[in-house]
């Protein structure tokens, strides 16, 4: 059995420090093994998924030379934490421990150098043991905090979920689909993305704008044979014409009424109402119909 030079370094005890890392590995990175494991025991194999309640180690070896080397970990928050110099002696296998908050979740990276030259690199997610709504509102959180920083944290206006509803299994495999939508100002993003038990978050849809209305083209409504003039205060002239065709459809048939819904299209939209559902009005003898869902983004249509 190889021994295992443990070397257990909690977050809170690794020193801040300004590594400056190459961009590649150095020549000789064939001779060194890093990788993240689940737990600090020497039997954990390399992993790039962790649980909470985990206790996942850093992983190093230099097989050729005894050196120091320099663990730095980027955490899902956006906060990046190193060791100092750790002496490691050839052919020994090493580890520091990554602590982590009972709840933690997110993506993180790992980053070994030795004297200032990355020799490798490994990300790793770490999810909830079972997948709720509030778990995976947790995980997403700590993503989006990790990958916009001060964007999602200090917004004025935010508003995450995961519903219930859309949290489903698939070949032993559970995954909850999450939506959020956030900003300051006349700033906004809208995001979807996913937590999956075993291969953790992902963010599959991005988009950033700025909020005021602004005409869309004629033809989003003409190609669909509908006249009339639409106005957004979103990113999506394509989506929300789909919606004022139900309405111009509703209009023709004589039964819209004075307040009508529109919902957006697509799959996946249940238990996102504050998102896809937009209660609307009708004013101007039914000329103007204006629908805004409860997040602030409108649209309207003005009828010939």
């Amino acid at each position: 059995m190889r021994k295992l030079g443990l070397v257990l370094t909690t977050a809170t005890m690794l020193a801040l420090a300004a590594c400056s890392l190459a961009g590649g590995a150095s020549a000789s990175a064939a001779n060194f093994k890093t990788y993240v494991g689940c737990s600090t025991s020497e039997h954990a194999t390399p992993s790039n998924l962790c649980h909470q309640g985990d206790h996942p180690g850093a992983f190093f070896e230099d097989e050729s030379a005894d050196v120091s080397y320099v663990v730095c970990v980027s955490f899902p928050i956006g906060n990046e934490l190193c060791t100092g110099e750790e002496e490691a002696l050839r052919g020994v296998l090493y580890v520091n421990k990554i602590s982590l908050a009972a709840d933690a979740a997110g993506s993180y990276n790992v980053i070994w150098s030795v004297s200032g030259q990355q020799v490798g690199s490994t990300a790793f997610s770490v999810v909830p043991r079972s997948l709720n709504e509030a778990s995976a509102e947790q995980a997403m959180s700590q993503e989006l905090a990790g990958r916009y920083g001060n964007e999602y944290t200090d917004a004025a206006a935010s508003w995450l979920k995961c519903p219930t509803a859309e949290i489903f299994s698939t070949e032993g495999t559970t995954t909850a689909l999450c939506k959020a939508e956030f900003g300051s100002g006349n700033t906004r993003r809208f995001v979807g993305g996913s937590v999956n038990e075993k291969t953790g978050v992902s963010i599959f849809f991005s988009r950033r704008w700025s909020r005021h209305f602004h005409p869309c083209p004629r033809q989003f409504l003409s190609r669909r044979g509908i006249a009339g003039r639409l106005s957004i205060n979103g990113y999506s002239c394509e989506g929300d014409a789909l919606m004022v065709g139900d309405l111009a459809y509703a209009l023709r048939a004589g039964h819209l009424g004075r307040h009508p819904v529109a919902y957006t299209h697509g799959t996946n939209t249940v238990g996102f109402d504050e998102s896809a559902k937009l209660p609307c009005t009708v004013s101007g003898r039914g000329h103007k119909i204006t629908c805004r869902n409860s997040l602030g983004d409108a649209f309207r249509y003005r009828v010939p």
